[in-house]
């Protein structure tokens, strides 16, 4: 069935960090289809994101990349220059998730630690709050809760 409120999320803006490629391509792509102001980031796939840019805005959506690294909050913060999200998606791959096989390690595991545990909080405490890491999670303008490799949505 069709949905009866198909710009459900017209006057929003969404940041994918990961977004030019996987999962975080298709959310941007949903995001940007539901009506939200849409900015991905990428490390290393300036091509891939420039081709999810132009497919979303050739669609009618609103959508620019930024490069960004996913442990790297501050950088993220002055990269978006002074765009603030109301919602924030969290696909980052770094090496540990294209290794196929093969041993685990504590160097895998570090990099792990530092892109999902220590970057993510780093940067939901940047966009959430002044974009110093002051933080309003829980407090009305990201409610915190996990999805998939990550997401804090907004109201």
């Amino acid at each position: 069935t069709a949905c009866d409120n198909v710009l459900l999320l017209a006057g929003h803006q969404a940041l994918v960090l990961g977004g030019s490629r996987g999962l975080g391509e298709l959310a941007a792509k949903a995001l940007a289809a539901g009506g939200a102001e849409v900015v991905i980031t990428f490390r290393s796939g300036a091509l891939d994101a420039a081709r999810v840019v132009d497919e979303i805005v050739a669609a009618g959506g609103a959508c620019r990349a930024v490069r960004a690294e996913a442990d790297d909050a501050p950088g993220l913060v002055a990269a978006l220059q002074g765009w603030r999200p109301s919602h924030l998606y969290y696909f980052p791959t770094p090496r540990i998730g294209r290794q196929a096989g093969g041993a685990f390690d504590q160097e895998l595991y570090a990099e792990f630690h530092r892109v999902y545990v220590t970057g993510f909080s780093a940067i939901v405490a940047a966009v959430a709050g002044d974009g110093r890491g002051g933080s309003e999670v829980g407090h009305g303008r990201f409610s915190s809760g996990m999805m998939g490799s990550g997401s804090v949505a907004g109201p």
